[in-house]
């Protein structure tokens, strides 16, 4: 066989071969007039209208959703499925990512640390580490500080940390001398000194009007903080015992909701001296019902935290 013979053959072989190969791929990806959908799960948007492209498909968009494992503008999910065969011209529906979603740290300085832990899970947010420092212009347990700053954009889930005010150092006192003195007039002195009035005790006395103080603790002389209580021993007249009788009225009283904890004192101020008649800690939100004798000009003065918050007259 010539040298020419054999040099058309292999041409005719070379192009019989690419014409097969070309067949076979087109009846592989097409099936009349249908092609094979890629895989484009967990591919960004420009790669996947590319290879849509180069099949005759269409990319459409069927929503957009939050993911922490797929970045922004990849694809979630498709359908069809890698795989499967679709016609020409038709639509690849897919869900975008839009990734992890964030949020912007609200403003927390200023409020109380039960709500600001209320708004930050209404904001998908958690609390971090809470700090407790001294503050001269914070209440107690405001806070005063935060971080990530507020604005800041951050994914759900993320921790803020808190700086909560403890309220002032309290300010140092010398104990006075408050006995010989009228319970109801100690009162006035001790919330005066941003104290608080603890347990007040009676005993018998014949030769001293009822409702003077005998004796006090912390005593006389000693340093005392603000807040700090004081517990009281006042005079009793011996007499017929007329304690249960008398007017009875049912005292009714909510705690503040945005308070987790407080502590709560009812004490109650008449012409026979000051008692207390509550003294409990109680969550936010929290009704009290006490009943409670009422008599000429009584006084039922509530406290929290020891601090006094109202005084009903009755």
């Amino acid at each position: 066989m010539s040298r020419f013979v054999r040099t058309v053959l292999t041409i005719v072989i070379l192009v019989f071969s690419g014409i097969l190969s070309g067949w076979l791929v087109l009846n592989l990806t097409f099936k009349g007039g249908e092609v094979v959908v890629p895989e484009i799960t967990g591919k960004d948007i420009i790669f996947t209208l590319e290879v849509l492209s180069e099949r005759d498909l269409n990319l459409k968009v069927s929503g957009w959703q939050y993911s922490n494992s797929i970045p922004k503008n990849y694809v979630i999910s498709q359908k069809p499925l890698p795989g499967q065969s679709l016609k020409k011209d038709g639509d690849v529906n897919v869900i975008m990512s839009k990734g992890t979603k964030e949020v912007a740290i609200p403003r927390l300085v200023g409020e109380i640390k039960r709500k600001a832990e209320i708004i930050l899970k209404r904001n998908g947010l958690k609390v971090g580490n809470v700090t407790r420092v001294h503050s001269s212009r914070y209440k107690k347990d405001v806070v005063i500080g935060q971080d990530p700053l507020p604005q800041t954009k951050a994914g759900r889930g993320t921790k803020v940390n808190l700086m909560i005010s403890k309220g002032r150092t309290g300010d140092a006192y010398f104990m006075p001398d408050l006995t010989g003195r009228d319970i109801k007039e100690v009162v006035k002195v001790i919330e005066n000194m941003k104290l608080g009035v603890g347990n007040v005790s009676e005993e018998l006395r014949e030769d001293m009007k009822p409702g003077l103080v005998l004796g006090h603790e912390p005593g006389y002389g000693y340093k005392i903080s603000a807040d700090e209580k004081v517990d009281f021993v006042v005079s009793k007249h011996p007499g017929p015992d007329k304690s249960i009788e008398g007017t009875y009225q049912m005292l009714y009283y909510k705690t503040p909701e945005e308070l987790a904890s407080v502590r709560v004192r009812i004490v109650l101020e008449d012409e026979s001296g000051v008692k207390q008649v509550y003294n409990q800690k109680q969550t936010g939100g929290t009704n009290i019902r006490l009943l409670i004798k009422t008599g000429k000009n009584t006084k039922a003065k509530i406290y929290l935290n020891n601090t006094l918050v109202e005084e009903r007259v009755y």
